[in-house]
């Protein structure tokens, strides 16, 4: 709550929306479904104001997760599905595999197994390209290691003849 009032007194407005969500965040985890919401719905207006369709996702999957586990499925579904709409839209892995977890667990509780199976195999899907594009990326952080490593030996060499021979 400390970030929330730097941030209300800053001109951020994308750090705005996140300390919101954040809040609501935690208040979720808490269980606090009922304040989780209020602080949901306050960084989705200004995620609205400043059209940032990834913060937009994000806050509506909460969203859903929090109706969802509170028992109120049409609710969750209608978020479910207005922030998986926007994962797509904007194609984001992370929230789409996110919403669609959310929306297999609704569809399981429905008995709507089809639809289960699909978000749960699309949740497998992005998880796993999330996960390959991080090993990815450490992979190529060990290559240029080794290539920095090898290079600094080498003029680490290169340097010891030098001041053996100015020595001599």
């Amino acid at each position: 709550k400390k970030s929330l009032k730097v941030r209300q007194n800053g001109d951020g407005k994308e750090g705005l929306g996140n300390t919101l969500n954040n809040i609501g965040k935690t208040y979720y985890r808490q269980k606090q479904y009922d304040t989780a919401l209020v602080y949901f719905d306050k960084s989705l207006a200004v995620y609205k104001t400043i059209n940032s369709k990834a913060g937009f996702a994000a806050v509506l999957n909460n969203i859903g997760l929090a109706y969802f586990d509170s028992g109120k499925l049409d609710k969750a579904k209608e978020y479910g599905l207005k922030g998986f709409s926007v994962a797509k839209e904007i194609n984001y892995p992370e929230y789409l595999k996110r919403s669609a977890n959310l929306l297999s667990k609704i569809y399981q509780k429905e008995n709507k197994w089809h639809e289960a199976f699909e978000m749960q195999n699309l949740y497998v899907q992005m998880r796993d390209s999330i996960d390959n594009e991080k090993i990815k990326k450490n992979l190529l952080k060990q290559e240029v290691q080794y290539a920095y490593d090898k290079q600094k030996a080498l003029d680490d060499k290169e340097h010891e003849k030098e001041l053996a021979v100015s020595e001599q």
